[in-house]
């Protein structure tokens, strides 16, 4: 737990210090109502708190949808309704770019809820390796984007596979330059964990 898990601009943060605010990040979503099954999209840029709230979502059961914060609104709004999201987890300076979202209920993270005292929240502590984990969408090149599922099984197999093609080292560090809504940058965020390395998050 006292390992440098994550490096953003100057800060460093544990394993340790990781967890627990995805822990806290977990309860106030939970108290917010986002539960196990949700469909929780994110558009959110590089930051620290994208990392804290992947592992939030995780950590109550949920199903991550990442958004392409480059895309226009109308190209939004159509992954919006196909995606039938419960939730979406954003920043304030993306608000112009959500349009109407039915019953979706839009979390900024600058306005993240405050904890309740009474909080009986109990994070999920094991995944299937058929579990839908995160859910992205193709490009469109040859018509409107397509969802892709993404289980814990492939995020776990594409951490050992990259592990045996490149090797690991105690000592090592991945710098993650791509956007973490990319399954390039996503890979990194998830890898790091499994591995117990460092990863500093360009901004």
């Amino acid at each position: 737990p006292n390992r440098i898990a994550l490096i953003v601009r100057d800060e460093s943060y544990t394993f340790g210090q990781l967890y627990a605010y995805s822990l806290e990040y977990s309860r106030k979503f939970n108290q917010f109502g986002i539960r196990k099954g949700n469909k929780v999209g994110l558009l959110l840029s590089n930051r620290f708190e994208m990392v804290v709230a992947i592992h939030a979502i995780m950590n109550i059961g949920g199903e991550l949808i990442l958004f392409n914060t480059r895309l226009s609104s109308n190209e939004l709004s159509w992954q919006f309704q196909d995606s039938e999201l419960d939730f979406l987890l954003s920043e304030e300076k993306y608000g112009d770019m959500i349009q109407e979202m039915n019953s979706a209920k839009v979390i900024f993270v600058e306005n993240v809820p405050s904890l309740l005292e009474n909080d009986e929240f109990v994070a999920v502590e094991e995944f299937t390796l058929n579990q839908i984990a995160t859910i992205m969408y193709t490009s469109g090149t040859s018509g409107f984007p397509k969802a892709v599922e993404q289980s814990y099984g492939n995020h776990w197999y594409s951490a050992v596979g990259s592990m045996l093609n490149l090797g690991l080292q105690e000592n090592d560090r991945w710098l993650c330059t791509m956007p973490l809504f990319h399954i390039s940058g996503l890979s990194i965020i998830l890898r790091v964990v499994i591995y117990g390395m460092t990863v500093i998050l360009h901004v």
